[in-house]
């Protein structure tokens, strides 16, 4: 079974914190071998069918590492670990949502930003009004 999506943050930091750039396929070989994927949970869609679970999840969190700049993205689809994610690593929590939300002045507001968004729009759903649930955003919808 795949892990709630707040599952995915921590990992992802870690495989990175080797300073290297890293495209998402290789984020998303690792969150296999460390979640010891099946190839049945890999092959779960979202609700559209339109990606894998696993491909939604994997890109949802490296886009809330980045805003909470924990990441970079030097080229598109290439992530790298910043100082700041660096130190998330060594002070010994768990990189959750309320980690970020308690540690990242940038992803606070890239949250805010979107909860006006959503209020204006209903139908929409944005990942930052989502408190930590199993669903990624897209599923949420």
């Amino acid at each position: 079974m795949l892990p709630q999506f707040e599952k995915f943050l921590h990992p992802v930091l870690d495989f990175l914190k080797d300073g290297k750039e890293h495209n998402l396929s290789e984020i998303r070989q690792h969150i296999i071998k460390h979640f010891s994927l099946t190839a049945e949970d890999i092959q779960i869609k979202t609700a559209k069918g339109t990606q894998s679970q696993l491909y939604n999840r994997v890109q949802w969190s490296t886009t809330y590492l980045k805003k909470a700049g924990l990441i970079e993205r030097p080229k598109t689809g290439i992530c790298k670990i910043t100082e700041s994610g660096l130190k998330a690593l060594s002070c010994g929590m768990t990189i959750d949502l309320n980690y970020l939300r308690n540690n990242s002045k940038d992803f606070v507001e890239f949250s805010k930003g979107n909860d006006d968004k959503t209020k204006s729009n209903t139908q929409t759903v944005h990942p930052s009004t989502i408190e930590a649930v199993a669903e990624t955003p897209e599923d949420a919808i």
